[in-house]
């Protein structure tokens, strides 16, 4: 049962880590988006 609980441990934190790093990487992708359309709107100026 411990290694069963272990397993499913390990295999939950590499899931939660993954969701993280996407959540990340598009707040990132979004970010630069937001500032490459804020420059485009500058220069229009």
């Amino acid at each position: 049962m411990t290694e069963y609980s272990l397993a499913r441990y390990t295999i939950e934190m590499l899931f939660i880590k993954k969701l993280n790093e996407c959540a990340w990487w598009k707040f990132r992708e979004r970010k630069g988006i937001y500032n490459w359309r804020r420059e485009k709107l500058n220069k229009l100026k």
